[in-house]
């Protein structure tokens, strides 16, 4: 006799092929970028780390208020980057001065020895950064081998720990952020965001959700700027903090050097600036960005989930800000725990998750072919997935939630659960 499939049991089985080839596809992509690290296709005097020790070189011998000057800093990077030669004659510092000077331990090491540890620095953080997202997201079994898989294959994670990049820095600065935040403790939760202005247009974003649903976060933020930026101007004075303003001002005309072209772009200013060049791209996509912040606004006003509300911070951070390289797109590993642990690990979430990833990978691969940045479609099928209506946390409360929120005095009641289990009313949120 012969056993007769149902359309269910063929359906499983198909999707057990797909998650089989999902995962080798994963993994077979780590161990890709793995090979091309260990096997020295790419030097360590290649990335955009050579700022960030020519930086620390310029502090501890000395010469911290010549920053953002281009001659001083390209007479350090050279003798770093040899045998090799600076694209444009100097790789910018456009970093704030106290990142400088945080960085400045890094100068006492020789370059490969800093390179190594600032990499070995990223990785504890990425791990931790896993492990702490995986946790909110009530990962199980699994799930925890397809979210560790997909993160470390992720073409904007790689490209981030290859360049000694900030991203993984600054994914750590938004995750603690996060889980202090939904713990109830506020004013520290502030004071660790104040080290995100490392990139000040990320931070805009997440101010609005604070403004809106934590104002009590605000304080610790504005006194963690506050001493940020304080320590470097007494001891180098105020002219400090005018170079650092001038070279942004600088940076917004940059169109075909330093990597700062609409193509390489992942964000809405990239994306209209290729289709669109001049003034009236520019001021296409300022309405566009400002019409993704307002969307924001009216969201973070109508919704009490926290954790939605920090996904859709993030991918809004980077479809607003104006220069979005690859590695930035790493960001979306918060967007991404959040619809994990807003809708479970179900075949709709991973579709979109999936989409994303393909977008990010495949999109800045073919970027240039295109003449557009694909890549920007990554943080739009996040935020779409969690800005819609659909998406309302009204569908995702649970009466766990509440009663955690409760324990927590209110602040820390975000809503957070799955679409699966039963509803319940919104949690108490303060603010």
């Amino acid at each position: 006799m012969i056993e007769r499939r149902g359309p269910a049991a063929s359906w499983s089985r198909r999707k057990r092929i797909l998650v089989a080839l999902g995962l080798a596809v994963a993994l077979g992509l780590a161990a890709g970028y793995l090979s091309v690290t260990v096997g020295g296709g790419i030097s360590p005097r290649q990335t955009d780390f050579i700022t960030y020790f020519s930086a620390a070189r310029l502090i501890t011998s000395g010469h911290g208020s010549s920053l953002y000057s281009f001659a001083t800093l390209a007479a350090v990077e050279r003798p770093v980057v040899h045998p090799f030669h600076l694209a444009y004659g100097v790789l910018p510092y456009v970093y704030p001065p106290y990142f400088a000077l945080l960085t400045a331990p890094l100068a006492a090491l020789p370059f490969d020895a800093a390179y190594l540890a600032w990499l070995a620095l990223d990785l504890v953080l990425l791990g931790a950064v896993l492990v702490g997202l995986g946790r909110m997201a009530s990962l199980r079994s699994r799930s925890w081998l397809f979210w560790g898989a997909g993160a470390l294959s992720a073409l904007p994670v790689f490209i981030a720990l290859l360049q000694g990049q900030t991203s993984i820095v600054l994914l750590a600065v938004f995750v603690g952020t996060l889980l202090l935040l939904r713990a109830g403790r506020d004013l520290p939760a502030g004071m660790l965001l104040s080290l995100a202005l490392i990139k000040p247009p990320y931070v805009v974003p997440v101010l609005i959700v604070l403004a809106l649903r934590r104002p009590r976060a605000l304080p610790g933020f504005a006194a963690g700027a506050v001493v940020l930026f304080a320590v470097p101007t007494a001891l180098w004075g105020w002219n400090i903090d005018t170079r650092y303003l001038s070279v942004l001002r600088e940076a917004t005309t940059w169109h075909l050097q330093f990597g700062y072209s609409p193509v390489n772009s992942s964000s809405l200013s990239g994306a209209v600036g290729a289709l669109v060049p001049g003034v009236a791209g520019t001021i296409v996509a300022g309405l566009l960005a400002a019409g993704v912040l307002a969307w924001m606004g009216w969201i973070t006003w109508h919704s009490r989930d926290l954790a939605r509300l920090f996904g859709l911070a993030v991918a809004a951070a980077l479809l607003v800000s104006p220069h979005v390289l690859i590695h930035d797109l790493s960001l979306l590993l918060i967007t991404a725990a959040v619809i994990l642990a807003a809708y479970g690990a179900t075949d709709r979430a991973a579709l979109w998750l999936a989409g994303a990833f393909a977008a990010a990978t495949a999109g800045f691969l073919l970027s240039h072919a295109a003449h557009f940045p694909l890549a920007v479609l990554a943080p739009a099928l996040l935020w779409w997935r969690l800005a819609r209506p659909g998406a309302s946390s009204n569908e995702t409360v649970t009466r766990q939630d509440e009663a955690a929120g409760r324990r927590l005095d209110g602040p820390a009641g975000d809503g957070l659960s799955r679409l699966q289990q039963v509803p319940g009313p919104e949690s108490a949120n303060a603010g």
